[in-house]
């Protein structure tokens, strides 16, 4: 199904102008979908498996590199965080401390036109 999905975009934008393609697709999609066909189970046995073993060297040496690509690039951010940390950590405290010392206030984008009470001391005032 995901090998399909991929030729699917292609087969999408070259031949949709075929009669009956729309109808094929969904034909071919249901044909591996259905358990009673072993459409998929073909497909995979005698085409995608052969070639996952011709190219599986390949593809695990990739696969290892790009787990030690992907280490190496964690490990230097997480160490570029840790020196910008050090390096600012009495203005990231401060920064903290002014923000916690800040009185509480609208949240951003809160309605900050007159509130209920304020309407309802109105009319007491005037009552009165």
């Amino acid at each position: 199904m995901g090998f399909f999905m991929c030729v699917e975009w292609l087969a999408d934008i070259s031949i949709f102008w075929l009669p009956l393609y729309y109808e094929a697709k969904l034909l071919f999609v249901v044909a591996l979908w259905h358990p009673r066909t072993h459409a998929a189970i073909t497909l995979y046995d005698n085409y995608v498996l052969p070639l996952l073993r011709q190219h599986e060297a390949v593809i695990d040496r990739h696969l290892s590199e790009t787990r030690a690509r992907l280490a190496d690039t964690v490990t230097s951010q997480v160490n570029a965080a840790q020196g910008y940390v050090n390096n600012n950590a009495g203005a990231i405290l401060q920064g903290l401390r002014t923000y916690s010392e800040q009185k509480p206030g609208p949240a951003p984008g809160a309605f900050s036109g007159p509130s209920f009470t304020d309407f309802t001391d109105l009319h007491h005032t005037k009552s009165q």
